[in-house]
């Protein structure tokens, strides 16, 4: 399923490419069919690209959740050896 909205997004950016490209609206037909697939591949691609935003900050999140499990863990296992120490 990603490698499908991942080739989306790869004809997308073509598709903008294509359109910005001069002479593009010499020949109306194909003008109006590239406006017709960047229109419908629009909100795909903006729900897509949030989706990758949204699980990039989920993972970013855990990783630092984890980081921070670990130094409590280092820390608590230290503050057990000094007290047994003592």
């Amino acid at each position: 399923m990603f490698d499908k909205l991942d080739d989306l997004l790869v004809r997308f950016e073509e598709l903008l490419n294509e359109l910005g490209e001069p002479g593009v609206t010499d020949d109306p037909a194909h003008f109006q069919k590239l406006m017709k697939e960047q229109s419908d591949l629009q909100p795909i691609v903006d729900a897509y690209k949030e989706y990758k935003k949204n699980k990039e900050t989920i993972e970013d999140s855990l990783s630092m959740l984890e980081e921070e499990k670990d130094e409590e863990s280092k820390g608590g296992k230290i503050a057990a050896r000094y007290s047994r120490k003592r």
